[in-house]
């Protein structure tokens, strides 16, 4: 697959990063440059299916670790490099394709719809474990008591096709979920209605443009933008809030849902 010389990247899970180091001694005498990104405040080396980074100046990528949901992050932001895979239960080394302008054709049509016919729209707080969090809830809900736009919020278990249209029925044009980025893109097609990602409800509103070659899987890293876990508001983002027209607003916080467990 590589010939010497060449400059790899290395990942894994939580699972094998304590054998990270070792994997790396080993590979040094095949190949020159064996590249460890850290994302804070994950580990060196360690991804998630919602979190992983843009790489530069290098095309080669190894991922240690069983499935593929995780890997597929780093795939994400990454999409024209070579990605492999050596799964340390099956000892099988295999190489990793993604169909990512199918995916992501999809998700541009759920953006372009939303821009056109949004009026009310849903947060859906994921109520499982760590999905999603409250500070990014507080600042979509402030972007939506500074726009037209009229919002409920719902807390969820479970978030599936069938739950939603019960909630939402004729009242809600599109729903934003804060549970995990990658229950839009992996399943956002079997939804009757847009179920958008909190970046891509920055781009419906106009604080992100929309590049279908650059889609940020950062949902849990500390270098993101503001529709992240440990984001860090900037200049821009505050220079939008504080310059919106709080004249033509007209909306309501209609009411909130919580899902009994």
């Amino acid at each position: 697959f590589f010939c010497y010389k060449n400059s790899i990247s290395i990942f894994s899970t939580v699972q094998f990063i304590s054998s990270l180091k070792n994997i790396k001694k080993d590979l040094l005498s095949f190949f020159e440059i064996l590249i460890f990104k850290k994302n804070k405040p994950l580990s060196p080396g360690e991804i998630l299916g919602c979190t992983s980074f843009k790489q530069k100046n290098f095309h080669n990528t190894l991922y240690i670790g069983d499935g593929r949901f995780h890997l597929e992050s780093i795939v994400i932001s990454n999409f024209n490099g070579r990605f492999l895979q050596f799964n340390p239960y099956s000892k099988a080394l295999s190489l990793v394709g993604y169909k990512y302008f199918q995916i992501f054709n999809e998700r541009e049509k759920n953006i372009n719809y939303s821009v056109k016919n949004i009026k009310n729209f849903g947060f859906i707080i994921g109520s499982l474990g760590r999905q999603g969090g409250d500070k990014i809830c507080k600042r979509l809900s402030e972007l939506g008591k500074r726009t037209k736009l009229n919002f409920i919020t719902a807390t969820l278990g479970e978030i599936n096709s069938d739950k939603i249209e019960t909630i939402g029925r004729q009242s809600i044009d599109a729903w934003v979920q804060i549970a995990c980025p990658r229950l839009s893109i992996d399943w956002g097609f079997s939804f009757r209605k847009p179920i958008l990602t909190p970046f891509e409800l920055s781009i419906v509103l106009g604080l992100t443009t929309w590049n279908k070659l650059v889609y940020p899987m950062d949902f849990y890293s500390n270098k993101s933008g503001y529709w992240s876990n440990y984001a860090k508001l900037n200049s821009s983002y505050k220079f939008y809030l504080n310059n919106i027209d709080y004249k033509i607003k007209s909306n309501k916080h209609i009411f909130k849902i919580h899902e009994r467990k």
